[in-house]
């Protein structure tokens, strides 16, 4: 092993950085995040879109290079 691979197997040493206190901001007062529309709604506008994307040029091709290869029958 080498230096660096010995640091990180030291539970002593110093995690992040170089041992630098961080400084986290002060959260308390933050507004939780209020959806703007219920999800229910939000699925069905999903739904709806997905037979216009469909209709894009290339969808097909585009959806077979980005997707996986292999199918999983459970």
């Amino acid at each position: 092993m080498n230096e660096s691979s010995n640091f990180y197997l030291n539970e002593s040493g110093p995690k992040y950085g170089s041992g630098v206190d961080l400084e986290f901001p002060d959260w308390s007062g933050h507004l939780p995040a209020v959806p703007r529309m219920p999800k229910d709604k939000w699925l069905t506008f999903c739904q709806s879109n997905l037979a216009r994307l469909r209709t894009f040029p290339g969808y097909d091709q585009r959806r077979r290079e980005n997707g996986i290869p292999v199918e999983f029958h459970l």
